[in-house]
């Protein structure tokens, strides 16, 4: 049997240096969870108004809602021990879309019917609640500066959409020095495709684990 030829894949493995794992320690780590929004109604009437068929839209956008909601849930555990272990909680969510600076991709128009956040990780009083204005966490707020007067070295991501916000904040901090674990299954977007793609390319400059695996780092603590 003939080798198999190199791959893009195989050469990128030996160009990017993979990310150091890091000790999650609670007083120095916060965990960011970014538009973890109900998406999903606001989907359909938007597809609908454009003028395709209400049932063919529900049935195309099921799975996504499914893998949302299950991406959402996980959130929600890992959002209960961090809790329990006195890690500090960060909720990123849109700014009034009057307000917003980004004009091009996924945005949610001004007058629309405000969007639910995941009851599984519904911010409780006193928990740090940031709205951005642009495509990601760190830009137009004052994250950066309130996570280093906490002293916060260490970042848990998880939210909607991988290959969105989620990335756009993940770069960001990942350039401001900050340590970040992203949680793979704590997160998705439209298509399972993309989502596994991206996870892929997250690999090379962050450490990725499932909810599981950092649930089992959190409790040590």
């Amino acid at each position: 049997m003939s080798k198999l030829k190199v791959s893009i894949e195989d050469v990128v493995t030996v160009l990017f240096r993979p990310a150091p794992e890091f000790q999650i320690v609670h007083e120095k780590s916060a965990l960011l969870l970014i538009n973890f929004l109900d998406y999903t109604d606001f989907f359909v009437k938007t597809a609908v108004k454009a003028g395709m068929p209400e049932a063919e839209v529900a049935e195309a956008l099921n799975d996504f809602d499914l893998r949302a909601r299950k991406a959402a849930n996980n959130a929600g555990k890992l959002l209960k021990t961090c809790r329990d272990k006195g890690f500090e909680i960060v909720h990123v969510k849109p700014e009034n879309e009057a307000e917003v600076n980004r004009k091009i991709g996924l945005v949610v128009p001004s007058g629309t019917e405000a969007l639910t956040i995941y009851q599984a990780v519904k911010p409780r009083r006193g928990e740090l609640v940031f709205s951005k204005a642009n495509g990601e966490a760190f830009t137009g707020t004052r994250l950066d500066f309130v996570l280093r007067n906490m002293r916060v070295d260490s970042l848990i991501v998880c939210g909607l959409m991988t290959d969105q916000g989620v990335l756009l904040s993940t770069i960001h901090a990942v350039n401001l020095g900050y340590n970040v674990m992203l949680v793979e299954d704590a997160c998705t977007t439209f298509t399972r495709e993309a989502h596994e793609i991206f996870i892929k390319w997250y690999r090379t400059f962050v450490n990725v684990k499932t909810t599981e695996e950092v649930l089992s780092l959190i409790q040590k603590q």
